[in-house]
């Protein structure tokens, strides 16, 4: 028999050692509750189960007879497994009692890797959402490094009683001070912050929100709407705190060693108006017997004159009283002050103290272990001040019995990756790892994964190995992964020769900016509870803070409601700014917000006053009844001043117009407010029909029936085609702005004879804005708020009969 050539010998197949997968490539993601709105999962925010989320084959927007479907898991996961690499529409049906607030179809093209996709769901129903915040200088405004407060139980006053009841809906602030309610009807909503004699947060720390005003938020809601921006800020009290001593040796410092003692019953004042004198109403305490006395309950951003007074001795030499009592005063014999007197006292400053801390706990038999702990949390210090070793070398402990000979290995690197929630550097209790993040051996230092170089990810409890090391100098780096920023380094250099080594890489969760856009009705800064949001303004991030908005500085355009949300950054300091839709007054301060890693800064408010054009209706009232009928006509020419100061003459820059074909006077570029409209009757002003048959002057509301806004969808770029960011603020006490922008006012008329001509006057701040409780002009072409994405259709007025402006008939007189 023939030997057979190789080729034709089946060879023997041994038993696999090397096992070598592959799969299809499929689309995964997550169906979520989107409690906040905004488009993007939070911590917390859980899945949704038992959704359809469906491949829409021929994107019909409907799920079709043999079309693959998925239900999602109770965790609201999905997938779409083994698929051939192309383009793929997927869908979600949104279940009852939902509203999509992600995109309801998603396009997604799959080829070598896996897609992953989420949905996101709000429930349907309207949202109240807000933030409470520690007003550090007690403006009734949330400034960039202003902390929220956590822990304060915050509810909905069904009986408008300002106190919790049982049976009111609550929630808890969270650690950002964060808080919201969900699911509520269109309608009035009290919402109030608890408020117990207790607690120290009624003694210590007073409401500061409105400004000005009553601290109550009442929110009118309307139906689906998602009202944000509830903001209930507190003030902190201070104390200024004295002790009074008889300085033998004049020094100014308290040496008991030298027989220096305290004394009592030495009056303090705080001098109000700074004239050396003790007068009614001022403050004054005396020192106890131990030479100490404190004036509490002082406001921040306050500057008090603190004075010691000397009533002196009366005639027969003996003390005289102290001021409204009758206690001797005991500084009759000490009457050379050896520190400063006066002293003036900055609230707060160093002279100062707070009246209690802002970490307190309390009994709540609502909250874990029946105690609820309420703090100020300030964004943490970054990067972290002190952090923990990013190497250590453990002792590899010995194994075995001598008798098993003797056993030798190589050092290994062991690598844990954590998710650092406080910020501090440091893994402390509960923090846990993160899996799936990439950490590799830098052979050649260059800050990339290079082919050869040793890489691996780490598994769900952070941890990842390289062993069977060789001695030698080793630099390793993680990637950081998307959404996180590092508290720790992030490469770390180290020598391995006979220990094993430990790396550690802390991150720390991105931060947010959420904030709302509305219309100040009341120009006060704060977002009332019957202010609006403003949908469609640009928001931007002026990263160079230079007012203008640059190429790659970050944007978002304001939603239905006017919320706003600035997601996945790392700490900084952030300018946030508007692009001011034109006809608006910027209302509310500029905000440069210091963010924290692993943190939400919210209820970020810009708020705009728009101004008004207010139209005055004149008539040629023939049959005298103060209405305008069929066949009266409208009369031009007629003289109307806005009388700011309410005192019935023309004073020089208050602003006079004519009314025009259509006997309309407009006065443009009005401010919210309440005005006097005169029509004048005087020599230097010709009036042709000078007999009134309607009231003179009569008063109009600002905005009101009478009042279209001033704005536009247009842009007012600057001369160099730069679009301008708001930072100036209107000043509606002065009328200036901020940063110096000159306010000036446009009339459509010259003051005196001349109705047909159009002339510009610089006016004073008080007279264009302020008189009583009036508003005023501003030519907003001139400030740096001069730009618009906003638009609204002026009310049409030309059949307005609300206005009793009126001249009879002319007629010969006999």
């Amino acid at each position: 028999m023939a030997e057979l050539e190789a080729s034709q010998v089946s060879p023997v197949i041994p038993n696999p050692r090397v096992f070598v997968g592959d799969v299809p490539v499929g689309i995964t993601g997550i169906k979520f509750r989107d409690d906040n709105a905004d488009g993007l999962r939070q911590p917390g925010e859980p899945g949704i189960g038992n959704v359809t989320i469906f491949i829409d084959a021929d994107n019909d927007g409907v799920l079709d007879t043999g079309e693959t479907s998925r239900l999602t898991a109770s965790d609201g996961s999905f997938t779409f497994p083994n698929l051939v690499p192309g383009t793929y529409v997927v869908r979600e049906v949104v279940p009852n009692g939902f509203r999509p607030t992600t995109p309801q179809s998603l396009a997604v093209t799959v080829n070598n890797n896996d897609a992953r996709i989420t949905f996101g769901n709000s429930p349907t129903g309207s949202q109240i959402i807000g933030c409470k915040f520690l007003d550090v200088d007690n403006d009734g405004f949330r400034d960039g490094n202003e902390p929220g407060i956590e822990g304060v139980r915050v509810y909905i006053d069904n009986n408008n009683n300002n106190t919790f009841d049982a049976g009111e809906t609550f929630t808890y602030t969270n650690r950002d001070g964060s808080w919201q309610f969900s699911n509520l009807n269109a309608g009035l909503y009290r919402i109030r912050e608890e408020r117990l004699n207790t607690n120290p947060l009624e003694r210590d720390f007073p409401q500061s929100t409105p400004p000005n005003n009553i601290p109550n938020l009442d929110i009118n809601l309307g139906q689906n709407e998602i009202w944000g921006c509830a903001n209930i800020g507190n003030t902190q009290l201070y104390e200024i705190p004295i002790f009074k001593f008889r300085d033998t040796n004049r020094n100014g410092t308290f040496e008991p060693a030298q027989g220096e003692v305290p004394i009592a019953n030495v009056p303090f004042i705080l001098d109000i108006n700074r004239n050396g004198v003790f007068d009614a109403g001022e403050p004054l305490r005396i020192t106890n017997a131990d030479g100490r006395v404190s004036f509490r309950d002082l406001l921040a951003t306050n500057t008090y004159s603190l004075r010691e007074i000397f009533p002196g001795t009366l005639a027969d030499g003996s003390p005289a009283l102290i001021p409204g009592t009758n206690i001797p005063t005991g500084n009759a014999n000490d009457p050379v002050s050896t520190t400063t007197n006066p002293r003036e006292i900055a609230v707060p400053g160093p002279l100062v103290q707070p009246q209690s801390p802002l970490e307190f706990a309390i009994p709540d038999s609502n909250a874990v272990n029946g105690i609820r702990v309420i703090r100020a949390n300030f964004a943490p210090t970054f990067p972290p001040t002190n952090p923990e070793p990013s190497v250590t070398f453990p002792a590899v402990p010995a194994s075995g019995t001598s008798s098993g000979g003797v056993g030798n290995t190589r050092p290994n690197i062991t690598v844990f990756k954590y998710n650092d929630q406080n910020v501090n550097g440091r893994r402390d209790l509960g923090e846990a790892g993160i899996g799936g993040v990439q950490v590799f051996i830098d052979a050649n230092d260059n800050g990339a994964v290079d082919a050869g170089e040793q890489s691996t990810t780490t598994n769900a409890a952070g941890e990842a190995a390289f062993t069977n090391l060789p001695a030698g100098n080793y630099v390793v780096r993680e990637v950081v992964p998307t959404g996180f920023t590092p508290t720790m380094a992030t490469r770390v250099q180290f020598d391995l020769s006979n220990t094993d080594a430990r790396v550690i890489f802390g991150n720390a969760l991105n931060s947010r900016i959420t904030g709302c856009k509305f219309e100040d009705l009341n120009n006060n800064g704060y977002k009332d509870g019957n202010e609006k949001g403003i949908a469609g303004v640009t928001i931007a991030l002026d990263l160079n803070g230079n007012n203008v908005l640059d190429a790659g500085e970050p944007t978002v355009v304001s939603d239905t409601f006017g919320n706003f949300s600035f997601n996945n950054l790392a700490p900084g300091l952030y300018r946030l700014r508007e692009v001011t839709p034109t006809g608006a007054i910027k209302t509310t301060q500029k905000l440069d917000i210091n963010l924290g890693a692993n943190q939400e800064f919210g209820c970020a408010v810009v708020g705009n006053g728009l101004l008004y054009n207010l139209n005055v209706v004149k008539f040629r009232d023939d049959n005298r009844n103060g209405i305008q009928d069929s066949g009266e006509p409208p009369l031009e020419n007629i003289p109307f001043l806005l009388d700011l100061n309410r005192n019935g003459v023309v004073d020089a820059g208050e602003q006079l117009v004519r009314t025009n074909a259509g006997g309309i006077a407009t006065f443009t570029n009005v401010a919210p407010g309440t005005y006097d409209v005169l029509e004048v009757f005087t020599p230097e002003v010709q009036n042709p029909f000078p007999i009134p048959t309607g009231p003179n002057p009569v008063t109009f509301n600002v905005p009101g029936p009478n009042t279209a806004p001033v704005v536009s969808n247009t842009a007012t770029p600057t001369a160099d085609g730069t679009t301008p960011l708001s930072s100036a603020t209107l000043d509606l006490v002065t009328g200036g702005s901020t940063n110096g922008v000159t306010i000036s006012a446009t009339e459509v008329s010259d003051p005196l004879t001349n109705g047909g001509s159009s002339v510009t006057q610089p006016t004073s701040g008080v007279d264009s804005l302020l008189a009583s409780n009036a508003g005023g002009f501003v030519d907003t072409t001139k400030t740096e708020d001069s730009f618009s994405s906003l638009s609204i259709v002026p009310q049409d007025t030309s059949e307005d009969k609300k206005l009793l402006l009126a001249a009879p008939a002319a007629s010969q007189v006999f």
